[in-house]
């Protein structure tokens, strides 16, 4: 629930992790995350928000989540995964971008 919009920042940051946890196949991570959001999703943030984390918890990203990971995942450069993030919220797309991409940083080595 920290940040500013209908799904706050950091939801969203959060929601682009556990989806690339769930893409690059990190089970174990990606459900000890999902289990810690939703811990705490229903009393910390909006309806809007634990709808968005709900699904990226459950593996389900959006289309242009999809799109992106997609494209990472097969070594399409950065500059062009932005477009279609981009069409999601005012900031949302950006957000779960930085969740997407702290997730590669982390698993890069």
């Amino acid at each position: 629930g920290l940040g500013h919009g209908l799904t706050p920042s950091g939801d969203d940051v959060l929601s682009g992790a556990v989806i690339m946890l769930h893409a690059l196949g990190a089970t174990e991570t990606a459900t000890a995350l999902a289990e810690a959001i939703r811990r705490h999703m229903r009393t910390l943030t909006s309806p809007l928000s634990c709808a968005l984390l709900d699904a990226a918890c459950d593996g389900e990203p959006n289309a242009a989540m999809f799109q992106a990971i997609e494209a990472l995942i097969e070594g399409v450069a950065i500059t062009d995964v932005i477009a279609p993030l981009a069409t999601i919220g005012h900031a949302s797309g950006f957000d779960i971008l930085a969740g997407i991409l702290l997730v590669v940083e982390a698993t890069a080595n």
